[in-house]
């Protein structure tokens, strides 16, 4: 549940929307607008006391079809959320290619603590080379990022770090502070520095500084896709972060709730991810509705 400086959650709302997405609050709980159809909740791993009632407000006021969201109910489908808890965590918990890779960061990249004057001049460039990548066109709002990042230092409820190849920014880490530990909210490395190691020195690093902090019990990473992605829960797995269940409910639309009464999901959504690929936003849209014809909404927090 949403708790701490209501500022922190003010300027994680204008990082989304200098990115191009819409973000917005409904009941005091912030969401973001992913592509056309699709609200979720955010940080993405954080569980909101999200009910029916809620979710279908939501989908009035932001005109997409479905709201995804973790939840305390023992309905819809599982996931995992990637953590550190361990205070020891070091080298020995890494898989050995992953433990290559941090080397080569090591040897070609610096890795440090940022501040947000130094993210809101050198982050854009890291971020619009990152949506590229991702297929995403709209460009990153500059003057809109340099608020947000004004937004952050001023809520002092963030932690941010970045690793450099010269003085270029290779990628960046920003990690929110909680009652007990850090949530990742969002991380960005540039795909030309992939290969050098950026992601791994990023994350381990990141991870090792914050965890060995005496008030903090836990480092969360955020959470698997809907569908999973391979690659994405692999990289944490070999990283040595644990996974911890996480259960996904999702609210359809009322418009389009018999989609989830024709025949069952779980019997056609399989061949029909095969039939478009696994890379295909229909695919990921229609595991989407998977989700939504599990989600028992009578059990949703109230």
């Amino acid at each position: 549940m949403t708790h701490g400086n209501p500022a922190a959650t003010d300027a994680l709302l204008a990082m989304q929307a200098a990115l191009g997405w819409r973000a917005f609050r409904v009941g005091g709980i912030p969401w973001c607008r992913y592509g056309a159809t699709t609200a979720m909740t955010i940080p993405l791993a954080e569980v909101h006391p999200v009910g029916r009632s809620h979710a279908e407000e939501v989908l009035r006021e932001s005109g997409c079809l479905l709201a995804l969201f973790p939840t305390s109910a023992r309905t819809g489908v599982g996931c995992m959320q990637h953590m550190v808890r361990d205070k020891a965590y070091a080298e020995g918990a890494l898989q050995r290619q992953f433990r290559q890779m941090l080397r080569r960061g090591e040897r070609h990249l610096t890795f440090h603590e940022l501040t947000w004057g130094e993210l809101a001049i050198e982050g854009p460039g890291a971020l619009a080379a990152y949506r590229a990548r991702q297929g995403l066109r709209t460009p990153v709002a500059e003057g809109a990022w340099r608020a947000a990042c004004e937004m952050g230092a001023a809520a002092a409820d963030f932690t941010l770090f970045g690793c450099r190849h010269g003085r270029e920014l290779a990628g960046f880490e920003i990690l929110w502070r909680r009652r007990a530990g850090y949530d990742s909210v969002c991380t960005v490395v540039h795909p030309g520095f992939f290969k050098v190691g950026a992601a791994n020195l990023l994350l381990y690093r990141s991870a090792r500084a914050l965890i060995a902090r005496s008030d903090c019990h836990y480092v969360n990473f955020g959470r698997s896709g809907v569908p999973a992605i391979d690659g994405h829960d692999r990289f944490h797995r070999h990283a040595g972060l644990t996974e911890e269940p996480l259960h996904m409910a999702a609210v359809l639309h009322p418009r389009l709730r018999w989609l989830t009464r024709v025949g069952a999901p779980a019997s056609w959504l399989p061949a029909a991810r095969t039939l478009l690929g696994p890379d295909s936003r229909v695919a990921r849209q229609l595991a989407a509705l998977g989700v939504a014809s599990a989600t028992d909404m009578s059990l949703l927090p109230g």
